[in-house]
């Protein structure tokens, strides 16, 4: 039973990716895109473009296209709103007065993108 449970562990990183959202792999795949977004334009207001995320950032755009209607309501929505929250979480790590809302936020970013780049690189 062990052996089983480890050998379906790594079949297990990519799904709870999907856990807080739309079960739509086109959905998630639109967060990640949304997310990768904010932090490649917060990266342009500081000069510091980071080349890597806006690379993935375009994989996603192609995976959730893949997936099926780009323009769909649900999928534009998705996106649109984890660009906003991923914003808002740099701008707390970045700017909050308070140490430990600073920190939690950018925990939080950084625990979003590390999801995001499971579901291509893990």
């Amino acid at each position: 039973m062990l052996r089983l449970a480890l050998i379906l562990l790594p079949l297990h990183v990519p799904v709870a990716a999907f856990a807080t959202g739309p079960s739509d792999p086109g959905s998630a795949f639109a967060r990640c895109e949304g997310r990768l977004a904010a932090n490649v334009e917060f990266g342009w207001l500081f000069g510091e473009h980071d080349q890597d995320a806006d690379a993935l950032r375009l994989t996603f755009s192609d995976l959730g296209q893949a997936t099926g209607p780009a323009g769909s309501r649900a999928r534009r929505d998705s996106r649109i709103r984890a660009k906003s929250d991923q914003a808002r979480l740099l701008s707390d790590a970045r700017f909050a007065s308070d140490d430990r809302r600073r920190r939690i936020a950018a925990a939080t970013a950084d625990a979003h993108l590390r999801r995001c780049r499971a579901l291509v690189l893990g």
